[in-house]
């Protein structure tokens, strides 16, 4: 009884206080049912069609573009539309350009796969940009072509003319998120994956 109180009690405590300072960014995003036993019916909105949607929330994680009515949905990102933003072209040769580091880029082809997500197929070596787990890390890697989706992307509109967030397909191994390409300054500049930071530069990208 005492953990169902407190499953409840997480739920709750997720749920609420979403509903304010919402971004383009997550209006951009796609539902997020995320984690937990919950069941909250929600609204999402649709950049591509202008309309908001129901879904079941589960309580725990998942993204900002959730809303208690359709009116609330309607209201916070009516001005969020998904027009040409993600009309890359396959054979066009792209450098994705990060935001904060700009010597830091990539040169790639954008290959769409089912349902809107995308490969990033790196130039000239024809790999693709996949996740690994080695060593019970999660990290990326440029690998041969296959068809999971741990070789599958989210480019994201952040709102803002050009710029993107490049988000994973699948929750990493030992994630209960989805992570994004990111540009890291430790001891030295370096792209990795990390855990959504909206007010992060190192997390946007352009491509050219």
């Amino acid at each position: 009884m005492i953990s169902t109180l407190i499953i409840v009690f997480i739920s709750l405590l997720g749920l609420s206080g979403v509903f304010s300072n919402v971004a383009d960014f997550d209006c951009f995003e796609r539902p997020d049912t995320g984690v937990g036993r919950a069941y909250f019916e929600v609204y999402a909105w649709q950049a591509s069609n202008r309309t908001c949607t129901k879904f079941i929330y589960g309580g725990m994680f998942g993204n900002r573009n959730r809303f208690e009515t359709s009116e609330e949905c309607s209201l916070s990102c009516h001005d969020a539309v998904l027009r040409h933003q993600l009309d890359f072209k396959a054979t066009h040769r792209y450098s994705a350009v990060n935001r904060l580091y700009e010597l830091a880029q990539i040169a790639l082809h954008l290959e769409k796969v089912d349902n809107g997500y995308f490969k990033l197929i790196a130039q000239p070596s024809e790999k693709v940009l996949g996740i690994t787990n080695e060593n019970d890390g999660t990290d990326i890697a440029l690998q041969q072509p296959n068809n999971t989706q741990t070789q599958h992307w989210d480019i994201i509109p952040t709102g803002e003319k050009d710029y993107f967030r490049i988000k994973t397909r699948t929750m990493p191994y030992r994630h209960v998120d989805y992570l994004f390409l990111q540009v890291a300054h430790t001891d030295e500049i370096h792209i990795n994956l990390g855990r959504r930071d909206n007010d992060y530069l190192g997390q946007q990208w352009r491509f050219v």
